[in-house]
């Protein structure tokens, strides 16, 4: 994944301390009794901060190729049909770990991955909404040019909290299944 030097090291902040926090929890769980009751208390993280952390990288790789990168609508477009993929793999995977770990439910695992990445899509959709708007309802052409020109900025840009919260889910029920 092709990313501007400033969003992949804030990704790779952002997972990486997702992961110290689910190996922090492995860890803690793997210590003798007697450490254990007292480490957890002063080294509690809320269940789903993980998976916050998680997607809110997955709105900076949104965001990237439109505020960061500057880059032209097509360009935006292709790296966005890249992407989604590798989100919606980080989602499962961040999400399978915290069913399994915290028994975090497949609601809540998905809503903390995909509101992130969802306000930014609802952002696009008022955009749109507003500037349509503008144009006059006789004026027919130019309403059909701007939205065949949002349609496909549209719909990726939704597909993501989409696709956050349907892996999120998925991933949670998978690792509260594992927990058992």
């Amino acid at each position: 994944m092709d990313l501007d030097s400033y969003a992949r090291s804030l990704v790779l902040w952002m997972v990486g301390v997702a992961a110290a926090v689910y190996v922090g929890k492995v860890v803690l769980r793997r210590l003798p009794t007697g450490w254990v009751r007292t480490a957890p208390g002063h080294f509690r993280v809320p269940d789903r901060f993980a998976l916050f952390l998680v997607g809110m990288a997955t709105l900076l790789i949104v965001m990237e190729p439109v505020h960061l990168a500057g880059l032209g609508a097509e360009e935006v477009l292709s790296r966005w049909r890249v992407r989604l993929p590798y989100t919606a793999g980080a989602a499962f995977v961040a999400a399978t770990l915290s069913g399994l770990l915290d028994h975090v439910g497949p609601l809540r695992a998905g809503l903390a991955l995909a509101w992130p990445s969802a306000m930014y899509a609802g952002m696009a959709w008022v955009l749109f909404l507003w500037l349509r708007n503008f144009i006059p309802p006789q004026d027919a052409t130019r309403l059909s040019e701007l939205v065949g020109y949002a349609s496909p900025f549209l719909t990726l840009v939704t597909a993501y909290p989409g696709a956050a919260f349907a892996s999120g889910a998925t991933g949670a029920i998978v690792g509260r299944a594992l927990g058992r």
